[in-house]
């Protein structure tokens, strides 16, 4: 049998009312040390057991509640630094995503002779049509 050491995460099968999770903590509870080292989330149906026990034995308590349990991830914190990196990255992207906006305003602009005609009647077929060189800053990649 795998053994894990806290964080280990089930999914859950059926675990989607009050009635379950009080079943789950009266079954599964004393198998791993204490409803303390359990964690339920009947919106996502899992379960967080922070204790140094076989899987197998955690599975079984499981269907024991009559239900059905399988591994889904080890619970891991995620450090300050992998979160930092993410943010910047999006905030990189928002930032580029901006300024090309801007940057086809702005040409758009230019070539009609104002911001005021750039905001014309384009949307109703009434006024001129959005120059070609104004287009391509508009259009961004799926990133």
């Amino acid at each position: 049998m795998a053994y894990r050491s806290g964080g280990l995460r089930l999914k859950v099968r059926g675990l989607d009312c009050a009635e379950e999770v009080a079943a789950h903590r009266r079954e599964v509870g004393p198998v791993v040390g204490g409803e303390g080292r359990l964690s339920l989330d009947i919106l996502d149906s899992t379960m967080t057991v922070d204790a140094a026990i076989p899987i197998g034995t955690i599975i079984e308590a499981v269907a024991h509640a009559g239900l059905r349990a399988e591994i889904v991830q080890e619970a891991r914190q995620v450090s300050g630094l992998q979160m930092h990196d993410d943010r910047r990255e999006r905030n990189l992207f928002t930032i580029l995503s901006s300024v090309f906006a801007a940057a086809g305003f702005a040409t758009h602009a230019v070539m009609v002779g104002g911001p005021l005609q750039a905001l014309g009647r384009e949307g109703l077929w009434q006024g001129h049509a959005v120059p070609v060189a104004a287009i391509g800053p508009y259009v961004q990649p799926d990133l």
